[in-house]
């Protein structure tokens, strides 16, 4: 059943991805579209406009580019003469607007207002009805054989001089097909301008024709005109005086048409068309075609040779051979900033790139492919084709694979139909299941591609070098449900950081350890060697006491040595200097020395035992807590080795501050004691807490009488202080240890409750019912928390949990090497032998003081001889 979902699931995407292209063809097939209007391409933005949403939200082309000019009504008593005559002289001047699904009847056509948008129509603008035709006058359109062409006239009120006088071109709206009272934008807009030609730019300045166009009924090019005509100049504003006068180029009409004036000093001429410099340019001339600086220009099969700007290529689909026609459309491009894709359209190689399969896309987004042919040329560039591979994954195949060669025996689905007949889709939706990679600087990791200078792979991950490792393990199951038998055993590769050996950690591991055994062994040859020179020349041979101190110096250091492969380098390196000390002292017999040796001797013997563990003056701790405290589990040398004993934990409690156990009981009413606090290193956790009395008592006095429930207490003793707090930090919200007043203290056995109860004085500056106590432990101080201290020391010696099967692998057992259960026990034996030593040494290094103040001074000298 699950197969056979997955199979129809799959089935179904695939048939999405054949039949969204019919869709799609069949959606535009029956849309209303304009193509041409007096030889100017109508702007894209406007196909799919409906009578509910008439006007383009952004304009693809300039007003330019889609606008077609008409004289002025004020030339007319000037320029009789065609083509400007055509408009005044009843010769039916016609406007052909050309397109497609154009419907069966005929249609009105408007002017927008001044704001260009057809949701407001210009009432003082007389309609026009526009005869709907298939192509010819005498060809009329059916329901099977809709419209192509509309056909009107302009009348007088289109040529209005107020027209003129606006900057900006109108819309022209054409009615719905199904309601003659919406409008909807054409793609194309009207101007009316002062009609010009350029031959007569440089003429006098009395010629009508000439530039700029009048703006006073002074004007040279007035004189003689009628008064009254003369006179309506004189109705310009002075900034449009100012406006008019700057236009003193003449931008002809290619043909014979309408030219206009323009101003020089911020547009140029594309035909008839005003081109604004600063962000626009020409495509064609003939055309009138402005384009955005930052766009392609379009251009055709047919006119690939001469549509293009100079310098620029016209960039034409070749990707399906059998859709390829006169009329079909491509992109100018200038082969030095950019390069053409086989869909026709030009792109930046710095951002983007041509996919084999899908076309124009992302330069930071893989191409999709199914083999390596598919990653060659994606960027029309065949020089690098060889370095360009395809990456699948193949271990193990997944199953979309059964899918991909649905097309037929042999034939992969994954081509260059998957996009027919645009060329161009999603990357996210290609039925590829592989990526291209470029293999000159990555490598194919199982369908990911990575990074080959500093990455290695690891089955599907890319692993850094320097980080991380390649671990073979066995693959975790389910979590937690052992059992479900799903992948046991399975043997697979993981990046893990954890395991990773670095040089760092090869000189904590390896390095250091060596150095400190390799000094030992000098000290010790050195020492030695002394004590052997001594014994041969002196005038009195060792008295026995003194080579018992030689021999237990001796087998002190040995034993010290396991020490430098834990984190007890400290108290190995003490036992092995205070060792040589005494192999020095029993051969010199210097008395001095012996004194020196026996305080030494008394000071290794506190720092490895440190019978004052509770005294915060008089510890022998060797390291610090986070908050600056004594460790007490570093106050000799049993309990640091018991720190590495304790149970790690994968997985930190939520909730819980290793760096504070600060519990504030805020007043009467608070029920709040963080569960997860850990108030001692040996507990891993604590639980739920809850408060059955908080009272307060008389003014000047607050009574605790508290009952706390903890969850999961150790099974040993277990103890609390309370302090009040007067103030608190303000940056960090902590108490001040100097505000703390010590209040009370109670202990439990391990029965899982703690009861406190005592009555106290407020401290000075609180108030009653807000009283504050703080609950810490027996240390006064928070102890460092229960983390992987040993391996965190070492930065090693810890099992990746991703690499380990509970089914498998004991999960109490999460360390190895230096941090394992077995040589911790191992130091612990190696340990108890150190204190015979140490001790027995102690004592006959007292003695042997003893012996030498008794006997005459004696000491060994040393002779050079040659």
């Amino acid at each position: 059943g699950h197969l056979l979902s997955v199979y129809f699931f799959s089935m179904e995407r695939w048939l999405v991805l054949v039949l969204l292209p019919v869709v799609f063809c069949q959606t535009i097939y029956n849309t209303q579209y304009f193509i041409s209007l007096q030889g100017k391409k109508a702007d894209p933005c406007h196909i799919g406009l409906t009578a509910d949403n008439p006007d383009c939200t952004a304009n693809e082309l300039p007003w330019a580019a889609v606008t077609v000019w008409t004289p002025s009504n004020a030339a007319r008593l000037l320029n009789a003469n065609a083509p400007v005559g055509q408009f005044f002289e009843g010769t039916g001047y016609k406007f052909s607007l050309l397109g497609r699904n154009l419907g069966t009847a005929d249609r009105q056509v408007r002017l927008s207002t001044q704001a260009g948008r057809c949701s407001a129509i210009d009432n003082t603008i007389n309609p026009l009805t526009a005869t709907v035709d298939t192509g010819s006058d005498n060809n009329k359109p059916n329901a099977d054989n809709p419209g192509t062409r509309l056909t009107f006239s302009p009348d007088i009120t289109w040529l209005s001089s107020n027209l003129e006088i606006e900057e900006t071109p109108r819309a022209i709206c054409v009615s719905s097909i199904d309601n003659n009272n919406a409008w909807v934008y054409t793609g194309f807009k009207y101007k009316v301008v002062w009609p010009c030609e350029s031959n007569f730019g440089a003429a006098p300045a009395a010629n009508a024709r000439a530039c700029p166009p009048p703006s006073t009924g002074s004007d040279t090019k007035l004189t003689g005109r009628d008064a009254d005509f003369s006179s309506s100049f004189d109705q310009f504003s002075d900034d449009i005086r100012r406006v008019r006068s700057q236009r003193t180029i003449c931008c002809p009409s290619a043909g014979g048409g309408i030219g206009q004036c323009i101003n020089p000093n911020t547009q140029t001429c594309c035909g008839a068309a005003p081109v604004e410099k600063k962000n626009q340019r020409c495509c064609q001339q003939g055309t009138e075609l402005v384009q955005w600086n930052d766009a392609a220009c379009p251009c055709t099969r047919s006119t690939s040779t001469t549509a293009c700007p100079a310098g620029e290529t016209c960039c034409l689909p070749s990707k399906y051979a059998s859709l390829n026609h006169d009329d079909q459309m491509g992109e100018c491009y200038n082969p030095s900033t950019h390069q053409c894709c086989d869909t026709g359209s030009r792109f930046d190689p710095g951002s983007s790139q041509c996919c084999v399969i899908n076309g124009l896309q992302s330069l930071n987004i893989p191409c999709p492919c199914a083999s390596d042919s598919h990653c060659r040329g994606n960027i029309g560039d065949t020089s690098d084709d060889g370095d360009f591979k395809c990456c699948r994954q193949t271990n193990p195949v997944p199953w979309e694979a059964a899918f991909e060669t649905t097309k037929g025996a042999g034939t992969s689905i994954c081509d260059i139909n998957a996009n027919y007949p645009s060329g161009t889709g999603p990357y996210h939706a290609q039925p590829c299941l592989g990526k291209c990679y470029n293999s000159k600087y990555q490598l194919c990791c199982n369908g990911v591609s990575c990074i080959s200078s500093y990455e290695r792979c690891c089955n599907t991950t890319c692993c850094d070098k320097y980080q991380g490792t390649c671990q073979k393990g066995r693959r975790p199951g389910a979590p937690g449900q052992w059992n479900n038998p799903l992948d046991y055993d399975v043997e697979f590769e993981v990046c893990s950081v954890i395991e990773q050996m670095n040089t760092v950690k090869a000189f904590w591991v390896f390095v250091w350890p060596a150095e400190l055994m390799g000094g030992t062994f000098v000290a010790l040859a050195i020492a030695l060697g002394f004590a052997s020179h001594a014994n041969k020349y002196a005038t009195a041979k060792y008295k026995n006491i003194e080579r018992l101190i030689i021999a237990i110096a001796t087998l002190a250091s040995l034993f010290a040595i396991p020490l430098f492969f834990a984190p007890l380098y400290k108290y190995g390196t003490l036992i092995v200097l205070t060792s040589v000390v005494a192999i020095v002292t029993a051969a010199s017999r210097v008395r001095w020395l012996n004194v020196f040796c026996v305080l030494l001797h008394g000071l290794l013997v506190l720092y490895i035992l440190d019978p004052f563990h509770a005294n915060i003056l008089f510890n022998f701790s060797s390291m610090r807590t986070p908050n600056g405290n004594t460790d007490p589990d570093s106050m000799g040398i049993l309990h640091v080795t018991r720190k590495m004993w304790r149970k790690l934990s994968d997985q930190p409690i939520a909730g819980s501050a290793e760096s504070s156990t600060t519990v504030i009981l805020q007043d009467a009413s608070s029920t709040a004691i963080n569960a997860n606090q850990r108030y001692f290193a040996e507990v891993s956790y604590l639980g739920q807490t809850q408060t059955t009395g908080f009272a307060t008592g008389e003014r000047g006095y607050v009574a605790f009488n508290q009952k706390l429930n903890f969850q999961g207490l150790p099974r040993g003793p277990i103890s609390l202080t309370i302090f009040t707090i007067t103030n608190l930090d303000p940056a960090t919200a902590q108490p001040h240890r100097s505000s703390w007043t010590r209040l009370a203290s109670a202990s439990g056995s391990g029965t899982g409750q703690l009861e406190l109860k005592t009555v106290w004085e407020m401290p000075t500056g609180i108030v009653l019912g807000t009283v504050k106590a703080y609950v810490a432990n027996a240390f006064d101080g928070a102890p460092s928390p229960p983390t992987d201290w040993c391996t965190s020391y070492f930065g090693f010696f810890k099992f990746d949990s991703v690499t380990r099967d509970e089914r498998i692998y004991n999960p109490l057992v999460p360390t190895f090497g230096y941090c394992s259960r077995g040589w911790v026990m191992a130091l612990f034996l190696f340990e108890g032998g150190i204190f015979i030593f140490v001790l027995t040494q102690f004592v006959l290094t007292l003695v042997g003081l003893v012996v030498r103040f008794k006997e005459p001074w004696s000491p060994v000298h040393l002779e050079a001889r040659y």
